[in-house]
């Protein structure tokens, strides 16, 4: 009955419930729900999907807790940009040492390659989509401007 400890999986969000509710034609978010009820039922006929839902839950909590992750290493991250003063008629500015952002973008692209080959719902793999494009767009002004 390893099926019901899967319904208590915290990682099931709406969609995952969706699924469950559309396999097996009950209302399963109904707090009030018996486990008796779940075993008359005939629930334990659908166990290895609640399986694999609950299973795929947990896979994209953790993909986006990795996305999150990034996301949060860039965020006091800033340009280091230079006043060129040597003409005071037309000053320019330049990019100063990117060592730091470098290294940061090579984790992060590395991080984002290692999630490519995982499945996961459409919300979570369109922020993935932005933050790739994003990158990749950055390494292409970085590699430009230096």
């Amino acid at each position: 009955m390893s099926w019901i400890s899967q319904l208590q999986n915290p990682h099931l969000r709406k969609r995952h419930w969706d699924a469950l509710c559309k396999i097996s034609g009950m209302n399963l978010k109904d707090d009030t729900l018996a486990i008796k009820e779940l075993l008359n039922a005939g629930n334990h006929q659908y166990a290895k999907i609640i399986e694999e839902i609950s299973l795929q839950a947990s896979k994209e909590f953790i993909f986006e807790a990795e996305l999150n992750a990034i996301e949060l290493s860039w965020k006091d991250i800033s340009l280091p940009l230079i006043l060129d003063n040597e003409n005071n008629d037309d000053q320019q500015v330049q990019i100063g040492d990117t060592t730091e952002i470098k290294m940061l973008l090579e984790d992060s692209l590395t991080r984002l390659m290692a999630l490519s080959v995982q499945n996961c719902a459409k919300p979570i793999k369109l922020k993935f989509e932005k933050w790739k494009s994003t990158l990749e767009a950055f390494v292409d002004t970085l590699v430009r401007r230096i």
